[in-house]
C-alpha cells in the first residue's frame, strides 16, 4: 500500500524579508557589487573590482579596490540606514588588510555622522583597529595578508565587539553622539573624501538596524548572509 504524508507535497512559502537587515553585500561575478537587502539601496561604487581568489571565510568573492586614493563603495542616503543615538545595532564584516599598506591611519564602515572604523598601519605588518562612537572599542592588532570577521554590536545598554566571533571588549553606561547618520560607507567616510580609505580585500557586509545579533562568543559564518537572516 502506498503511503502519501498528508504535507509532502505542499509548498513551503519563502520567509519573509528581514526588515533589520538595511545593507547586505556580498560581491560575485554574476551580479557583481550590490545591495542583496530588501531594500537594495543603490551603491555608489568607484575604483572597485572583485576578487574569486583567496576566498573569504563565507567562501565569498571580495571587494577589492582598484586605485586606493579614489576607492568607493557607498549606499545612500536613505531613510533605511539612518542609525539614531541609542538605537540597538550590528555590523559585521570581513577584512584581509593589504600588507603593503603604507604606516597611517586608513577609514571605512562608517557612518556619515562621526561614527567610524579606524585601521591604523603600525609596521611589522599589524593594523590597529577600532570603532569610533563618541568612545572608541578596540579590535586589537590584527596581521594583514589573513581574513577577519569582525562584529560591533550595541543592545542599547552594552557594546560588544568581536574577531571571528570571540568577544574581545565590551562597554555599559557610555554616551553617543546624536547626530543621525543617512549614508554608510565601506571603504571611507562618506562626504569626507579628503580621509585616507581603507586598502584592505572586504567581504560579507552586513549593516543590521534595532538588533544586537550577538552578545556572547558565537560561531561566524561559513556561507553569505542570507536575507531573509538569521545568524
Amino acid at each position: 500500500m502506498l503511503v502519501v504524508h498528508s504535507g509532502a507535497l505542499m509548498p513551503h512559502l519563502p520567509p519573509p524579508p528581514d526588515p533589520s537587515t538595511v545593507l547586505l553585500i556580498h560581491p560575485d561575478a554574476v551580479e557583481g557589487i550590490v545591495d542583496r537587502s530588501q531594500y537594495a539601496h543603490t551603491l555608489t561604487i568607484v575604483s572597485m573590482t572583485h576578487n574569486a581568489l583567496d576566498p573569504s571565510p563565507s567562501q565569498d568573492e571580495s571587494m577589492v579596490s582598484t586605485d586606493t586614493a579614489t576607492s568607493k563603495v557607498e549606499a545612500g542616503p536613505a531613510a533605511t540606514l539612518a542609525k539614531t543615538a541609542g538605537q540597538a545595532f550590528t555590523l559585521e564584516f570581513s577584512v584581509n588588510f593589504d600588507p603593503e599598506s603604507p604606516l597611517g591611519t586608513m577609514y571605512g564602515m562608517a557612518f556619515d555622522s562621526g561614527r567610524y572604523h579606524t585601521f591604523q598601519a603600525i609596521g611589522g605588518n599589524l593594523f590597529r583597529t577600532q570603532y569610533t562612537e563618541a568612545a572608541g572599542f578596540s579590535y586589537g592588532d590584527l596581521t594583514g595578508g589573513q581574513w577577519y570577521q569582525l562584529a560591533i554590536t550595541y543592545d542599547g545598554t552594552t557594546w560588544r565587539n568581536f574577531v571571528n566571533g570571540v568577544k574581545v571588549g565590551e562597554a555599559t553606561g557610555l554616551s553617543q553622539s546624536v547626530a543621525s547618520p543617512a549614508a554608510f560607507g565601506l571603504f571611507g567616510v562618506p562626504f569626507a573624501d579628503y580621509l585616507p580609505r581603507l586598502n584592505a580585500r572586504v567581504a560579507e557586509v552586513r549593516l543590521t538596524l534595532g538588533q544586537a545579533r550577538y552578545t556572547a562568543n558565537y560561531t561566524p559564518a561559513t556561507t553569505p548572509f542570507p536575507n531573509p537572516s538569521a545568524p
